[in-house]
């Protein structure tokens, strides 16, 4: 089993995986620019969730959680943007979505675990 720490991060490497195949469709000059949008989005998110499940404190992990957060809800517009112009079937989109919210909803549980009081999340 997964250490319960690595659940998220494990999941956003999932969503990863999911939608390498899809940037592989995007037309050559949307690759450049809608594409690496998105790509850095997945990485960022994986990058601050290494950081979270190294960090010492409490007020570390709530302020990397929120990067999450706020990389999620910037991929979901991105994804939005993939699928109105028709780079990602609408199909795959619920599919990719789906595990999005998932991890948007987690993430958002941790950041009110470790004490944060944001309600709009």
């Amino acid at each position: 089993p997964i250490k319960r720490e690595y659940v998220l991060l494990e999941k956003t490497k999932a969503l990863y995986t999911l939608l390498i195949p899809q940037l592989n469709l995007f037309p050559k000059d949307a690759k450049f620019v809608l594409r690496v949008k998105i790509e850095e989005c997945i990485i960022n998110i994986i990058h601050y969730l290494i950081l979270k499940n190294y960090s010492e404190n409490d007020i570390d992990r709530r302020k990397l959680v929120l990067k999450v957060v706020s990389e999620i809800h910037i991929l979901a517009i991105l994804l939005q943007q993939a699928v109105i112009f028709k780079y990602i079937s609408y199909r795959n989109y619920e599919n990719i979505t789906g595990l999005t919210r998932e991890i948007s909803a987690m993430s958002i549980t941790q950041y009110k675990n470790l004490g944060g009081k944001n309600e709009n999340l």
